[in-house]
């Protein structure tokens, strides 16, 4: 039964952006996609939390990454787009909700990609909104994150905007469910989740970091910063 409510969700994601394109509204838009991803949480059986408060000016979001619900959890809290890999451009029905939600798109490993990239991050954040890069580069286990990378943040640098460093932690007796990294399969994943315990996503939002120095020195403090909320998250 559930798995029917994930579809017809699905199907309404799509009409809701159709509809929201026609209209040209942006800002009707960003409600739309942050009220259809908790509404999508709700259905998993997912809560969220957000602990902090947020920026008030846009910056590039960077965010440890354990799952696919990361996406679903920031974008019911805040009113950004995302960098994905590729990949997912040609999905069924998700490729079409990515697109949909005007999602940023790279392809791993390929710099030129990379470069297009960091272009694209860079003008959608002098046009004063907020996006969402993973510097870990794919999912893991956790709890902490892998090494941050110091690529995409070079967006930040040519824009003038700060960087955001924001923690993800998921808790509950369904926590070890959350997780979406390595061989796993999504369809497996997904199965796996609506059937699992209560999951509670909590999200911290950390102090702004300047990004007047060079890439690397910037991720290696945005990394700290994230562990540093983890370890406060994971003992809450």
């Amino acid at each position: 039964m559930r798995f029917i409510r994930i579809g017809l969700h699905l199907l309404s994601g799509l009409w809701m952006l159709h509809r929201t394109k026609k209209v040209g509204d942006l800002e009707t838009r960003r409600d739309g996609i942050m009220s259809w991803s908790a509404r999508m949480l709700a259905i998993l059986g997912v809560e969220s939390e957000l602990v902090t408060d947020l920026p008030t000016k846009p910056s590039l979001i960077v965010a440890n990454h354990l799952s696919w619900l990361d996406i679903l959890v920031l974008g019911s809290l805040i009113p950004v787009r995302f960098l994905s890999k590729d990949e997912i451009r040609g999905w069924p029905v998700i490729g079409r909700l990515a697109r949909g939600a005007q999602t940023l798109f790279i392809k791993r490993g390929d710099r030129l990609s990379a470069e297009r990239a960091i272009t694209e991050i860079e003008r959608v954040l002098r046009s004063e909104e907020f996006v969402v890069v993973f510097p870990e580069g794919t999912s893991t286990h956790g709890p902490m994150p892998t090494r941050f990378k110091g690529r995409l943040i070079e967006a930040a640098r040519r824009a003038g905007v700060t960087v955001c460093p924001v923690a993800i932690c998921y808790r509950g007796p369904g926590k070890e469910f959350a997780p979406y990294a390595g061989d796993d399969e999504l369809g497996l994943h997904m199965k796996r989740l609506v059937t699992a315990p209560p999951i509670r996503a909590y999200v911290s939002v950390g102090d702004l970091i300047s990004s007047d120095k060079t890439t690397m020195p910037i991720a290696r403090e945005a990394q700290t910063r994230v562990e540093n909320m983890l370890r406060h998250l994971m003992i809450k």
